[in-house]
Order: structure tokens, then sequence, then C-alpha cells
């Protein structure tokens, strides 16, 4: 006999130590939840928040079992009563969650029924919990400050299951309309509990059912982080897209009036030179069109030959202009509309003041990344003011954000006022 309780104690020991683990993580969710400014309103956090007081009222619970002091004596009734208390607000907070993410037209008359049933069976276990703590109908107290079951904590049960079972034909009714990570969740929500519950009737003394909910609550926790993280990414390559819309939004009204201009001059002076510039600004207007169907990566030498047709544009218009190609790499791939806007800035902001202004694109292929140069000997400019510029060189700006977040590559700009620029671009291989 001396054995058997020896055991039990173990076993309540064990159980303890597992409640407080429990305890933790619940408490490192609701810490990660608030510094991640999820809204206290929403049932997640209510949940968590219930479930860290259900778990601490059982923990206290099992501290003062026993306990003959009189604080002992009120903290066994006033922990056992909060417990089981906090138990009932979380199946109702569970179905409420439930209600409140089906989509609302798709919500019929017996869901609503389902719900309200399951609604009703906690509330009137949280009726028969007040009732019990003067009548002892649920539970009572032994000589030794004990918790012990009464004979109609079976109703308590039957109650606590007929909510899962309104809960469960809801969800299954509804699965196609939830989320298929929300649905999981609520299957996680609705399963471990209810199970420990089971088991917990049949063997008494050991609280399946805590470790049960701290588990659900941890698996909710990493199934509401799987989703945030997918909706970042989505967020992410929905941000990359505007950038390219916003980069192919650049195309300035004095660019198109000023080739237009020029095409109109060489048309009395040299037809053959104008009928060239507009056959290369027709090519040069397609693929930028075609170049917003493109959201995450093209061939370089794609991206080269779009440079290349904007470039021969404006060295017809600006005589004193040149651009030079250094580009034994080309096997890789990159952003649409890397170059192109490099090149761009550097004519537009830099070389055109200089008697023989120079463009260089250079690849070379390194051990960890292939790398793109583009060297101008314009103008220059302090690059510690131009990145607080909102319009200057927002094409620089552009590209490397897409570099760094499409590619985890990096962006470098070195300028000396009246010497030039040069922009480092290294794109991690495959075989880095």
């Amino acid at each position: 006999m001396f054995e058997i309780l020896q055991d039990i104690e173990m076993l309540r020991f064990t159980q303890l130590i597992l409640e407080i683990l429990g305890e933790i993580f619940v408490c490192i969710i609701i810490f990660c939840s608030i510094i991640k400014h999820i809204d206290i309103r929403t049932h997640l956090f209510q949940l968590n928040i219930s479930a860290m007081l259900y778990l601490l009222m059982d923990i206290l619970a099992l501290l003062f079992r026993g306990d003959g002091s009189i604080f002992g004596y009120f903290m066994v009734r006033i922990s056992n009563g909060l417990y089981l208390a906090f138990n009932y607000v979380l199946l109702l907070l569970m179905t409420d969650f439930l209600r409140v993410s089906i989509p609302m037209k798709n919500v019929t008359k017996i869901d609503n029924a389902l719900l309200l049933i399951a609604q009703s069976m906690n509330i009137l276990n949280l009726i028969l919990l007040c009732f019990s703590q003067f009548t002892g109908f649920l539970y009572t107290f032994d000589l030794y400050n004990c918790y012990q079951r009464a004979d109609y904590i079976v109703i308590s049960f039957l109650l606590a299951g007929i909510t899962f079972l309104m809960n469960a034909i809801v969800l299954f009714r509804k699965r196609i309309y939830l989320k298929k990570l929300l649905f999981w969740t609520f299957v996680n929500y609705f399963s471990f509990p209810f199970f420990s519950m089971v088991i917990s009737f049949f063997i008494y003394g050991i609280g399946f059912t805590n470790a049960a909910v701290a588990l659900s609550m941890i698996i909710s926790f990493l199934l509401y982080e799987i989703e945030e993280a997918k909706k970042h990414l989505e967020y992410e390559k929905e941000i990359n897209r505007l950038n390219n819309e916003i980069m192919l939004s650049q195309i300035q009204s004095h660019f198109l009036y000023n080739t237009l201009s020029t095409v109109q001059a060489l048309c009395d002076t040299d037809p053959q030179a104008a009928k060239k510039i507009i056959e290369k600004f027709g090519m040069y207007l397609r693929q930028n069109m075609d170049f917003l169907n493109q959201e995450e990566k093209i061939a370089f030498e794609k991206e080269l030959e779009h440079t290349k047709i904007y470039a021969e544009i404006e060295m017809v218009r600006f005589e004193n202009i040149g651009v030079e190609y250094d580009t034994p790499d080309t096997e890789f791939s990159i952003p649409p509309l890397t170059i192109q806007p490099l090149v761009e800035n550097s004519i537009k902001h830099g070389i055109r003041i200089r008697e023989q202004g120079l463009v260089r694109i250079i690849t070379r292929k390194q051990k960890q990344y292939d790398e793109i140069i583009v060297w101008d000997n314009g103008k220059g400019f302090d690059t510690t003011l131009a990145v607080s510029e909102d319009r200057t060189h927002i094409g620089i700006r552009n590209v490397r954000e897409r570099i760094e977040k499409m590619y985890g590559g990096t962006m470098t700009v070195e300028s000396h006022i009246g010497k030039g620029t040069t922009v480092t671009i290294r794109i991690p291989n495959s075989e880095s």
C-alpha cells in the first residue's frame, strides 16, 4: 500500500512539473503575442490568457493540496473552483472563436442552433459549479483538505462532451469555408482536450486535460505563426510586384517627349536613323510592359538586352555619352529592371554634363556570388544625402531593396563628387 501511495505521489509530482512547464510555454506565447502587437481582443489571445489562468489555478490546487492551515483551506477551494471555471470559459471562447471564423453568409440556422446548444452547456456547467460551492453537488473536500469528485460530476463531463460534439459537427459541416490552417487549429483545439477529458473521467487523479490544453495552445500558436509567415511572404511578394510596377511607371514624360522630339528632328536630317530609333523605342516600351508579368527573376542576358536598347536611344539623343560592356559572366538571374535603372541614373544624373561621358557595365563570376558593376565618370553625388532624397536616386534604392529581399544579395554604392559613381551588386550563386 505504501508503495502504491508513493507511486501516486510521484505521478502527481510529475503532473505538477508538466503543468509548470506548460504554464511557462503559454506565458511565453502571451509575451510573444504582446510584443508582436496582437490585438488583446482577438480570440487567440483570449484563449491563451484563459489557458494561463486555467493552468495556474490547477498548479495552486496541487501545491496546497492537503495543506491543513487556514490559508491552505481557502486556497484549495478557491483554486479548484477557478480551475473548473476557466475550463468552461475556455470551451466558451473556443465555441465563439469557431462561430466568428465561419463567414456570416455561410452560417445556417442549424449551425446557429448547434453552437447555441454548445454555449448553453457551458453556461449550465458554470451554474452547476456555482451551485456546487454550497452543496458539494460536483465535488467536495475531505478531512485532509483534498479535492474529491462527487457522484454528480458525471453531469459536468456529459455537458462538456455535448459541447465538444456540437462544435465538431459544425466544424465538419463548415470545413470548406475555413482556411486549411484555421481548420486544423480548431481540430487541435477540440481533439486534444476532448480525448484527455475522456481519459481523465476513467483514470481519476491525473490531470490529462491540463497537459492537453497546454499542448493545444502551443500547437495553435505554431499554426498561427506559420499562417503569419505565409502572409508575410505573400506581402513581400506583393511589395516586389508593386516596386516593379512603380519602376515601370518611372518612364518619365520628359524622356518620352525628348525621344519623340529627337525622332522628329531626325526625320528631316536622317530618316534611317529616325526609323531605327522608333524601332528600338518600340522594343524598349514593349519589354517594359512584358516585365510587368515578371514577378521574380529573369536571365541577366535579357535584362542586358533591354539595357542596351535604352542606352542606344540615349546615345542618339546625347552624342557625348557612351556605354561599354564587359560581361563575360551572364549565366545567372536577376530581378527585372535592375541594370537599366542604374544606367538611366548614371546618364540622367551623371555623365550628360561630361564632354565624353561613359558608363561601363561589368560582370564577374566569383566563387560565392555573381558580381555586377555599373561604373560611370559622371559628376558623382553625396551618398549620405541621396538616402533621404525623394526622387533623385529612387532607382538605386528600389534596386537595392529587391536585390536584398529577393536574393539575399548586396548592393553597395561608392560615389565621389566630380569623379563618378560605382555601383556593385553581388548575388549569391548556387555554389555558395
